[in-house]
Parts: structure tokens; sequence; C-alpha cells
């Protein structure tokens, strides 16, 4: 598994993080607000209003990006527009950013529980989340981007008191 590090986001890293939806379906799952093909505006909007936009890299190269969407503190803290490179995956570049993100919401709001939301339809973020310990506890009907009815998992973990 690769050694990897965290540090803030940066308006320069915007450009290569948009290269990360290599698709409108990758993009639909991890920003289903934007519009394909993603550009670093559309970044920068979602950014201005989150807390934490964190960049994960591998070699001192970008490969994971994600921040808080939520924040409710001394309650829980919400993962938002969680994304990593199509060369990353399958590598714990996930893992260890959610892990950092956690680490950042229990040090700055003393939350109690991280929580994440995925689409019915995303195997592979499912597992992850699965295998680092969060359930589902809410559903919502959605539409993809191509107006297909989907499932929106609203999942959770508690942390330890």
């Amino acid at each position: 598994m690769p050694a990897f590090t965290a540090r803030p986001v940066t308006p320069a890293d915007l450009p290569l993080i948009s290269g990360f939806a290599e698709s409108a379906e990758t993009l639909f799952y991890f920003f289903p607000r934007a519009h394909f093909p993603l550009d670093a505006a559309q970044l920068a909007s979602a950014l201005a209003e989150r807390q934490h936009g964190t960049v994960l890299l591998s070699d001192e190269q970008p490969v994971a990006y994600a921040n808080l969407l939520k924040v409710v503190p001394g309650e829980y803290a919400s993962l938002g527009n969680l994304v990593v490179a199509p060369a990353g995956r399958g590598q714990g570049a996930a893992r260890a950013l959610i892990e950092h993100l956690e680490h950042l919401a229990l040090a700055n709001f003393a939350i109690r529980e991280l929580r994440a939301a995925c689409f019915n339809h995303n195997s592979a973020g499912l597992l992850c989340y699965q295998q680092l310990g969060f359930s589902p506890f809410a559903m919502e009907p959605r539409q993809d981007w191509q107006g297909r009815a989907v499932m929106l998992l609203h999942l959770r973990r508690p942390l330890p008191c």
C-alpha cells in the first residue's frame, strides 16, 4: 500500500481534481449537482460552501480529494465530494482520506459520528464504507445524470467516546 500524506486543497489543485471525473457517472458519484465535464469553477463553488477541503498525496501527487459537507459541532460531520484519481483507485486512498478527515473533524468539532452518502449502484463506494464500519440509517430517492431512479443511502459511523 502506498504511503499517503494529506494537505489542504489549493486553487492550483482544482483543474487536476476536475480530471478525476473521467465520466458523467463518476462525476455523479462524487458531485451529483455538477455538470460534466467538471471544471475548476464548479469545484471552487462547492468548496466555498464546505470545510476542510483536503487533497491526499502519493509521491507528492494528488490522488484523492474530499471535504466536509456539513458539520454539527459536538454531533456529526458529513463527508463530501470524495473522489479518487482513476490511477489511484483500489490502493487505500479513500480509506486514508476518510480517516484523515475524521481526525480533523474530531480535533476541530468534537464530533461523535462521521456521516457519508453513497448511491446504491456505486458498489466500490459502498464496499469501502462498509469496510470502514459505516452502516445505512436513511434512504433518499433521487435521479441520476440520465434521469433514472436511484437511491441515495445515508451512512454513519459512530466514533469512540
